[in-house]
């Protein structure tokens, strides 16, 4: 009688921590969504009651949900400069380039399924695929390079950068390329 019943609680244990989320999101204001003035579902903008930002509960990073555009040194001053301006999610300093772990903390070993098409006919249609990331807290994410602020060891003209895009893996996901070249950027803070 005590298996079924042992067996049954190991069941449950799996179910209930899946039901824990990643992430939450963060008005602009820097309050959780569902407290103060941040509704508990805020629409994304950067009014000060709208979601700008998600935070990972496992880590306490806090990332920006926009996906800006620059050449690396704009991704590692010009733009997390601006983010610290404008107190981005309440924060007004701290606002950076990730790691490329970080960043990679963030890519999700599957994609999300486009349920629209097959992916020849979302190739044939010029579409890429959605991005491997979690869409629901990173919707803007595009199929696309993203800088890290770390260069490359044995040439500094070069830094890493992580594809989000299907259909090109390696073991990190994470490729290199001139520092000159505009990719995407997602900025991130370890303040809370």
């Amino acid at each position: 009688m005590r298996l079924p019943l042992i067996v049954a609680a190991l069941l449950v244990l799996p179910a209930a921590h899946a039901a824990e989320p990643e992430f939450t999101r963060i008005c602009m204001n820097g309050e959780t969504a569902g407290k103060g003035s941040c509704p508990s579902l805020p629409a994304k903008g950067s009014a000060a009651s709208q979601w700008a930002c998600s935070q990972d509960m496992k880590t306490g990073l806090t990332w920006s949900i926009n996906s800006l555009s620059g050449t690396w040194s704009e991704a590692t001053s010009v733009l997390p400069a601006k983010a610290n301006a404008n107190k981005q999610c309440g924060l007004s300093q701290g606002w950076r380039a990730p790691t490329r772990q970080e960043l990679l903390s963030l890519h999700r070993k599957y994609r999300e399924n486009d349920r629209s098409a097959g992916a020849f006919a979302i190739i044939a249609k010029g579409r890429h695929p959605k991005p491997a990331i979690n869409l629901d807290y990173f919707p803007d994410t595009r199929s696309d390079w993203y800088w890290s602020s770390d260069t490359l060891d044995h040439d500094t003209s070069f830094a890493w950068y992580v594809y989000f895009a299907a259909g090109h893996h390696n073991q990190s996901n994470a490729y290199s390329g001139f520092k000159t070249s505009p990719h995407y950027v997602r900025l991130v803070n370890s303040g809370s």
